[in-house]
């Protein structure tokens, strides 16, 4: 009718429509589908990453307080025998981890101690190293860190390992094998999993034990939400922890590594670059 017109579309015109269209829907359908799936094979190359760091960690200081437990049985094979100090004095010369050999009676009373050369207090007000004492169910009973605090203008950062022995008279000797930590405190900095993550120590009941960072936690600066895990990979909204017990004392190993690192920078990027060719794609199938 005259006044009124009449769109009209080309066959060649409609095919084309229709082919952007299908190849539109395709490549949003592969995209997510893609997307799902890297994200999944992103998720667990971060869980294996993160667990093999911490198992290569759990195994590093089960040598370690393996080879402190041999030690801690040779001093008592060599304790009420007659070069019982020349065998004390000798270990802790050469084995410069250890700060000092010490044994306790019942009341806490110091009665032999053996270091490489550091000067004992005259009067002892406190001893951290056996208040840390206490009776526990592990193969290796191990303290949390602490202050060595009864010698003369030095204070060594140690863990206690204490064990009972019974002397030549049938009495109870608290036996104390104080260790420094700073080995294994530089050793838990240096670990890393990825470019933010790091790992901690905690104790069987999710006490930290050392943590990267525990100078901010104790001021109040920082909260680790990652204590008290159970053995496993637990992955949260921000982070992935991983949590392993060691077999011969109560710590437990723990690992952080961070979602928007370890998975969402990854699928973000793949996406840009599918976004990328997508474009292209359309712009190919419209000419």
């Amino acid at each position: 009718k005259k006044g009124k017109r009449r769109l009209t579309i080309s066959i060649s015109e409609m095919f084309i429509v229709l082919s952007m269209g299908m190849v539109l829907v395709s490549a949003v359908l592969a995209i997510v589908i893609f997307v799902q799936i890297y994200k999944d094979a992103m998720e667990q190359s971060a869980v294996t990453g993160s667990e093999q760091s911490i198992v290569q960690v759990q195994n590093t200081l089960e040598n370690y307080t393996n080879e402190i437990e041999t030690t801690l049985e040779l001093i008592k094979q060599n304790m009420d025998t007659p070069n019982e100090d020349d065998f004390m004095q000798n270990l802790v010369e050469v084995r410069t981890d250890i700060a000092a050999v010490t044994t306790y009676d019942d009341s806490g009373k110091l009665l032999q101690c053996w270091t490489a050369g550091l000067a004992l207090k005259p009067e002892i007000m406190t001893n951290l190293s056996y208040e840390a004492y206490s009776d526990k169910s592990e193969r290796l009973n191990i303290s949390r860190p602490h202050v060595e605090s009864i010698f003369v203008d030095v204070y060594p950062w140690v863990v206690t390992i204490y064990e009972d022995t019974i002397d030549e008279q049938g009495k109870t000797r608290h036996l104390a094998l104080d260790i420094r930590f700073s080995n294994i405190a530089n050793y838990i900095d240096d670990v890393g999993i990825g470019q933010r993550g790091y790992c901690f120590i905690t104790d069987l009941k999710g006490n930290i034990v050392y943590h990267p960072q525990q100078q901010l936690i104790n001021l109040g600066l920082r909260e680790e939400t990652g204590t008290g895990l159970e053995d496993g990979t637990h992955i949260g909204s921000e982070a992935i922890y991983t949590a392993h017990t060691m077999e011969n004392c109560g710590w437990k190993i723990i690992g952080v590594s961070y979602v928007d690192e370890m998975i969402t920078a990854q699928v973000a990027g793949a996406l840009r670059r599918l976004l990328i060719m997508l474009t292209g794609i359309l712009a190919v199938t419209s000419i």
